[in-house]
């Protein structure tokens, strides 16, 4: 049962390789960074705030200009980055976002909640169906 994760690290794989960097943030599952480590890929551990948000995540975007950006969004606490802010800044830098939007399925069906990543400039939004989109156990759907 990888779901959502299993997609992640395809991801990785398609847009990592020598010489390419990404930068992640917590929470991110500890395969993520091995798996960009087998690509060649350099991984920078990115740093959340004592909140469990990404309030400075544009920040180190700007700082270390990866090639790829990941993030996690809503977090496992229910927590929504600033994507717009990351995305604004990540493209500046022809940066690839990347959001583990596992917990976040539910998030078009309402407008009382937060904008999905992909309305909020993501380039690619992996949701997890169990979790949150009713499907069968080990469902994922990757959108851009």
């Amino acid at each position: 049962a990888n779901g959502s994760n299993e997609i992640i690290q395809q991801l990785l794989q398609a847009f990592g390789g020598p010489g390419r960097t990404a930068l992640g943030f917590e929470p991110s599952y500890s395969m993520h960074p091995l798996i960009a480590k087998v690509t060649g890929t350099g991984w920078i551990e990115g740093s959340r705030d004592a909140g469990y948000g990404l309030s400075a995540a544009a920040e180190q975007v700007r700082r270390y200009q990866p090639d790829i950006v990941f993030i996690t969004s809503p977090t496992y606490e229910g927590v929504c980055a600033d994507i717009a802010g990351i995305a604004a800044v990540a493209h500046e830098f022809d940066c690839v976002l990347i959001v583990d939007a596992a917990w976040g399925a539910h998030l078009p069906f309402s407008g009382a909640l937060p904008d999905f990543p992909l309305a909020l400039g993501a380039d690619l939004a992996v949701t997890s169906t169990p979790k949150c989109g009713g499907s069968l156990q080990a469902g994922a759907v990757v959108e851009r």
